[in-house]
């Protein structure tokens, strides 16, 4: 169980060191959907039921990932990297334009719950306050 667990970080590790590389390229918000991730475009939440799926293995104590793609007036988006492992959250994140430039880069942080407030809005948040909460989805 121990092998197991060192080789389930370091490949979430080797993920999220890789998933940001240069040779990513802009995804429309159809391609990201089509890859199932989950695409905000302002107001507007899609694959909805991914998230939900997300949440329910979190419940049970599963470890699951996703991408989060919100994107801007100007067709840029920002990434959110999640992955619930164990006990905790590991997030990063980053910006990307049109033009498959990367920036505003935000290493891996680790993160002890999910919670969700009266708006609806949900939350990473650290109880040992070490990182700032991180907003991450929003019911619509």
């Amino acid at each position: 169980m121990r092998i197991f667990k060192f080789s389930m970080m370091l490949f979430l590790f080797l993920v999220f060191l890789t998933g940001c590389s240069s040779n990513e390229k802009y995804l429309t918000k159809a391609e990201a959907l089509a890859k199932g991730n989950i695409v905000i475009n302002g107001t507007i939440s899609e694959n909805r039921n991914r998230f939900e799926i997300f949440a329910k293995n979190v419940d049970a104590g599963r470890e699951d990932s996703i991408q989060v793609y919100i994107y801007d007036l100007n067709e840029s988006y920002y990434v959110i990297n999640i992955a619930y492992t164990f006990d905790q959250f590991e997030a990063s994140s980053y910006f990307m334009d049109k033009e498959s430039n990367i920036s505003k880069e935000i290493p891996a942080r680790i993160y002890t719950d999910l919670i969700m407030t009266s708006s609806k809005n949900i939350f990473l948040v650290d109880h040992l306050k070490v990182n700032p909460d991180l907003w991450i989805y929003h019911y619509n």
